[in-house]
């Protein structure tokens, strides 16, 4: 195996994906990448709003593979009921595997 051979086989990981339903709609949810997943626990721990953070990050438009919301419809995102997307965040969650006591510090509990 050549000099960095392990290391091009790590960075060959892909984001573990499975679909999920918003609204009667069929979406693919990923988990969140590294960085993502450390911006996301950032926000909770400050207290700040992370799910809607979660849902752009992960939640992808399934003729396209590319992300189905932007940082543009975050606002609105964090106005939208709750229990439209908290079944998707449970996905994203498991995903990226986050455990409950992770969960719990994010909700401030």
């Amino acid at each position: 195996m050549a000099k960095n051979g392990l290391k091009d086989q790590i960075f060959k990981a892909t984001h573990r994906e499975e679909s999920a339903t918003i609204m009667g709609h069929e979406v693919r949810v990923r988990g969140l990448s590294v960085g993502g997943r450390d911006v996301v626990q950032g926000a909770g721990l400050a207290g700040k709003p992370w799910r809607p953070r979660a849902l752009i990050d992960c939640v992808l438009d399934p003729a396209t593979s590319k992300p189905l919301f932007t940082a543009a419809d975050e606002a609105k995102l964090a106005e939208m009921p709750a229990a439209t997307f908290e079944p998707v965040i449970d996905v994203i969650l498991r995903l990226s595997q986050i455990t409950a006591d992770e969960r719990e510090e994010l909700q401030g509990n």
